[in-house]
């Protein structure tokens, strides 16, 4: 048997050293922990929906016991949101639902912790998660008429609760008998305004329904959020019509160069240089009201006969603020909404003037069923005249708006 040189077999030696083992020491056999693999919305998204559900998805499946609000977190700047936490066990996804309302443009954080274990028992490292940024727009939350009811002609559309203009925000409102125009947004474009009621100027087609939606538009960031197609039905134009006359609850008018308010006096003045405005009360209608149309009148003093003519035009118009009778400031408040004339007068004798318009009437039921930001009325005229109020010594001359109207049943009244 050849012999191996001894130099050779210390070589060997030596080689056999610098071989890699199966497994050397400081090594783990440890599986690598699950990882995020797909998120809803994507990660670091932006005009995410403040109402939409989340999701993480990982690349293999997680223990559903460990799936929980204690290992899995939705935060805005640190602090936990109130959540709910579900397992998708088909798609490896854990669902997150938000509880409550989210802020619109802030950024929220889902987190994963070391909590979650996937089914072999290996926990998530530590930094899982994933970021996404709200939009700047709430989905429009109709208010009136509430879906399906029944409603007169003249039914004014409010949206937004309580919130009145906001400058930034605008409101495109669509209507028509054709839902599928509305729903694509190509039926007539009624508004395009900051307001979140709609008085009609014309009456809604008798025994028709109508189909009406909102677009709302955040001007500052261009984002645009179509809201859901509602409805309501028209009474039929057969429906009976019942009249009834309402009075002014209180009034004022307030002179730019006089300290004197005319609150409780005979005569309200009106003109360049004076701020009138008029409370109704509307208590006598009826609850189960649906107005039809409604003139108002008012009575100038005999010694101003004839020269109504000469102060036209007189107008009449929705108030944009609210005011106390006999603290009435000129040239205001209460000022006149811009886009709010109502109805111009018309001489109807020697010392009568009558306003009278579809936008009155639908006014009067706004007002009469609480259905409306604005108060009041604000009458401006080209030039100074006077007219009877409640405390005229000749009470059949007191202004009053005649109401004509339909009843629906008061068991169905919204």
């Amino acid at each position: 048997m050849r012999r191996i040189p001894q130099l050779t077999l210390i070589a060997l030696v030596l080689l056999s050293g610098c071989s890699k083992s199966t497994t050397e020491p400081g090594e783990s056999n440890a599986p690598l922990p699950p990882t995020l693999v797909a998120t809803q919305p994507a990660a670091w998204a932006t005009g995410v929906l403040y109402d939409s559900d989340f999701w993480g998805q990982f690349d293999r499946p997680l223990d559903p016991a460990t799936v929980n609000t204690k290992a899995v977190f939705l935060k805005l700047d640190g602090q936990r949101i109130p959540i709910t936490v579900a397992y998708e066990t088909a798609t490896q996804r854990v669902l997150v639902h938000p509880t409550v309302t989210l802020e619109l443009r802030r950024t929220y954080t889902v987190d994963f912790t070391p909590a979650v274990l996937a089914s072999d028992g290996t926990p998530l490292p530590e930094g899982v998660f994933f970021q996404f940024t709200t939009n700047s727009l709430r989905h429009p939350a109709y208010d009136y008429p509430v879906a399906g009811t029944f409603e007169g002609p003249l039914v004014t559309l409010g949206w937004g609760g309580t919130q009145g203009p906001v400058n930034e925000l605008k409101y495109e409102l669509y209507a028509s008998t054709d839902s599928m125009q509305v729903e694509l947004r190509i039926a007539p474009k009624l508004q395009y305004s900051v307001f979140t009621r709609y008085i009609p100027a014309e009456p809604w087609p008798a025994g028709q329904r109508v189909y009406w939606a909102v677009t709302s538009e955040n001007l500052t960031t261009g984002e645009r959020l179509p809201g859901q197609v509602q409805s309501f039905q028209v009474l039929d134009g057969s429906t009976p019509v019942d009249s009834v006359e309402i009075f002014m609850r209180d009034f004022g008018s307030k002179q730019t160069t006089s300290t004197l308010q005319y609150c409780n006096r005979p005569t309200l003045p009106v003109g360049p240089v004076f701020n009138a405005a008029i409370h109704w009360d509307y208590s006598r209608l009826p609850l189960n009201a649906r107005v039809v149309d409604a003139t108002m009148t008012g009575y100038l003093p005999d010694l101003e006969a004839g020269r109504f003519a000469s102060v036209q035009p007189v107008t009449l118009w929705m108030s944009q603020n609210d005011w106390q009778s006999c603290t009435i400031v000129a040239p205001g408040p209460p000022f006149n909404e811009l886009t709010g004339q109502l109805a111009t007068a018309i001489e109807a004798g020697p010392t009568r003037f009558d306003f009278t318009s579809p936008r009155l009437a639908a006014f009067v039921e706004a007002q009469a069923r609480g259905r409306t930001l604005i108060q009041g009325v604000v009458i401006r005229s080209r030039d100074i005249f006077n007219f009877h109020t409640p405390v005229s010594l000749s009470p059949q001359l007191q202004p009053r708006i005649t109401v004509r109207f339909q009843r629906i049943p008061t068991a169905v009244a919204p």
